[in-house]
């Protein structure tokens, strides 16, 4: 039986379904295959777009046959190639409650260590010297993660520098030049490795190293006034290059750039606030 146009100015049925192919391969609306093989009315394509006006219109009116009579679902996904695919709605507050402050602050653990850092070496005085060898320090440890081409690499190398400051003045070598032959050696071991680390990050850090190195060589060979001044510019130098690398999320792992940060950033404003004489020496 043929049905005219809609009343209400919508496709008819007719306009609206075609009859599948009555083979094994027909599918039924609810997307499982028929009990037996007879001809199942599918949507067509060109016409699903329509679904939602022809739901609206036509529902609780007699001017035509209700969207829900045929199977129809408003909410077709016609990109799916089974049919029709519904996806339920997340609510915004389903992945459970916020973080409270005790997670929070337990995040900002790199940044406790560094005020602890920073206060162990400014507890006994702080000076031009100590402030710039740490810059030193934390240059050839950016660079050395660059040239072995880990991020994680960067904490291991923190330590290693560490003791070999520590082993440095016990033997009666010098630490400053000890740290700047490793970060050199660094340098061309990442060089070397050619393609198999990301050469332009360590042409970067080499650059950096070299930078902040010079700046706080310079620090260690002038006046004291100057020399404070000199080493609280790189250490906050390289507390901006730290902020740079944590938003980079590159080098180095983010909670090793505000671990310096902190550190950096308080030994350069407690350099400076002694030299202006506002704090104590």
């Amino acid at each position: 039986m043929s049905h005219g146009p809609s009343r209400c100015g919508t496709p008819s049925t007719n306009d609206w379904f075609t009859s599948a192919p009555q083979n094994e391969h027909s599918i039924s609306l609810d997307g499982r295959p028929p009990a037996h093989h007879f001809s199942v009315l599918t949507p067509t394509r060109r016409h699903m777009r329509y679904a939602p006006l022809f739901h609206d219109n036509c529902m609780g009116s007699a001017c035509g046959v209700r969207a829900q009579a045929f199977g129809m679902n408003t909410t077709t996904n016609l990109d799916s190639p089974h049919g029709t695919v519904d996806h339920p709605t997340s609510s915004p507050h389903s992945s459970g409650h916020p973080p409270g402050i005790g997670s929070r602050l337990l995040a900002r653990w790199p940044s406790a260590v560094g005020l602890l850092a920073l206060i162990a070496n400014a507890s006994g005085g702080l000076d031009s010297h100590v402030t710039a060898m740490i810059i030193i320090l934390a240059a050839m440890c950016y660079l050395a993660a660059a040239a072995l081409g880990s991020r994680r690499s960067g904490w291991v190398m923190l330590g290693v520098a560490v003791i070999t400051v520590v082993v440095a003045k016990a033997t009666g070598l010098d630490p400053t030049a000890t740290l700047l032959a490793m970060g050199a050696g660094f340098a061309v071991y990442g060089f070397l490795r050619g393609s198999r680390i990301d050469r332009r990050e360590l042409a970067i850090q080499s650059l950096g190293f070299a930078g902040f190195s010079a700046i706080a060589l310079t620090a260690m060979m002038v006046d004291p006034l100057l020399a404070a001044h000199l080493a609280a510019t790189a250490a906050i130098g390289h507390a901006i290059w730290d902020v740079i690398t944590f938003y980079r999320d590159k080098v180095v792992e983010r909670s090793l750039a505000e671990f310096c940060f902190v550190l950096d950033f308080g030994l350069g404003a407690v350099l400076l606030l002694t030299a202006w004489n506002l704090i104590p020496a």
